[in-house]
């Protein structure tokens, strides 16, 4: 069964007929969520579980072709007139003050809030890109 928008619409429809046009010209990123709850996405314990279904996504799930959450996430910050990129969690947190000071941190972050983490702070997702989901692809355009 067809619930996407595209399918409730006449195959004729000139707004269907240009979103398939950009579509087959820029392609389309949908991607899959999972959402992971816990009273601390920032303990030590939660992120080595978040670590592990990362990993485990990325290494058993063949149709996934490229993942972010906290685990892998880039961090860009501009100091003065340099700019600096690594992992969010390049240096993986050893104590629980470590990790508060990442929370602090992405918790204050426009790049993180609401895109791989609530507002309050409890759930944490991850966004997967499914391979077959570019237009282009699929078409071999």
């Amino acid at each position: 069964m067809d619930t996407s928008t595209e399918g409730y619409m006449h195959q004729d429809d000139p707004v269907l007929t240009n979103y398939n046009k950009f579509k087959k010209q820029f392609g389309h990123d949908e991607r899959i969520i999972l959402a992971i709850d816990n009273d601390n996405i920032f303990s030590i314990e939660f992120l080595r579980k978040l670590k592990k279904i990362h990993k485990e996504l990325e290494s058993k799930v063949s149709y996934i072709e490229d993942i972010i959450s906290l685990y892998n996430v880039r961090n860009t910050r501009g100091e003065g007139d340099k700019l600096f990129t690594n992992d969010l969690l390049k240096e993986f947190p050893k104590t629980e003050e470590d990790a508060l000071k990442i929370k602090e941190y992405a918790m204050n972050s426009e790049f993180y809030r609401d895109l791989l983490i609530s507002q309050n702070g409890k759930p944490a997702l991850l966004h997967m890109a499914d391979k077959n989901t570019n237009y282009k692809k699929e078409n071999n355009a």
